[in-house]
């Protein structure tokens, strides 16, 4: 089957976050056109809307709707936020699931029944790639990041599943 081409994605996304003694839940409503731009809408407890962004290219207006700011900044703020390099394309990876930092020396392989395990050596990252296949494609399920510096290590899972079908594409 022929991969379907695109130009605009929607989608609704459960997202946790914890660091440390921090933690965080919210659902984002996201909608993207492709190779141009990304909103998303950020909402917590009790459906109360707490940030939307506008990510482009080049730039990234972030509203905090609780605080009545808006904050403009060049795309390089990404990094600074996630204190690890990435882009506009990156962003749009992860919401379409498509893996990240999958350029270097493959370390292993795994092959068991309908899934594959990679795990990928890069420059700054160790990139662990899970994907099942499905009927007449590959689906990522997760890929985890992991960067050891200066004798501390982070790592950055990103899990994708429960897809539901809208317009006939998945």
């Amino acid at each position: 089957q022929r991969i379907q081409a695109f130009s605009t994605f929607k989608a609704k996304v459960k997202l946790d976050y914890s660091a440390d003694d921090n933690s965080a839940s919210a659902t984002a409503n996201i909608r993207l056109k492709k190779d141009s731009v990304i909103w998303v809408s950020l909402t917590g407890p009790f459906a109360i809307e707490g940030y939307r962004i506008m990510i482009r290219p080049d730039s990234l207006v972030l509203m905090d709707k609780l605080k009545h700011t808006v904050t403009r900044r060049a795309i390089g703020y990404l990094e600074q936020i996630a204190k690890m390099p990435i882009s506009f394309a990156d962003m749009q990876n992860i919401i379409l699931g498509n893996p990240l930092f999958t350029k270097g020396e493959i370390r292993s392989y795994r092959h068991n029944h309908n899934r594959w395990f990679a795990a990928v050596q890069g420059d700054i990252f160790k990139s662990f790639i899970a994907v099942v296949s499905s009927p007449h494609k590959l689906v990522l399920k997760s890929n985890k990041i992991e960067q050891e510096a200066y004798g501390v290590k982070r790592s950055c899972t990103l899990s994708y599943g429960n897809y539901q079908t809208a317009d006939s594409v998945l």
